[in-house]
């Protein structure tokens, strides 16, 4: 369940920006291209690697995110975990129930 606090990310509105990074990730060049990216642009995260997968497999790396904070945006995923409706999708299920599938699935 702790992975589930990536989706909090989104309630730091005193940010104009946020670039999470997972603890596993290496950096090997500057991030400022990230905090550069344009104003309309309120999320963006890498894909996997695509070759070979299946069309409806998971994209989203949530391992690496460019988040600009809306408070609406957290209300609309709290509601939509209360809903449970993504918690149907196939998706979800091939990627065992993790949050990186279910933030994909969100947006």
């Amino acid at each position: 369940m702790q992975g589930w606090l990536r989706i909090h990310l989104w309630r730091l509105a005193e940010y104009e920006r946020i670039i999470y990074l997972d603890t596993d990730i290496l950096v090997t060049g500057s991030l400022w291209p990230l905090f550069a990216l344009p104003r309309s642009v309120h999320f963006a995260a890498p894909g996997f690697g695509l070759d070979g997968q299946p069309e409806q497999q998971q994209r989203l790396n949530s391992g690496v995110m460019v988040v600009v904070p809306d408070t609406r945006i957290f209300e609309a995923m709290v509601h939509t975990l209360a809903d449970g409706v993504l918690h149907l999708h196939p998706e979800f299920k091939i990627q065992a129930y993790l949050d990186q599938a279910w933030i994909d699935l969100f947006f």
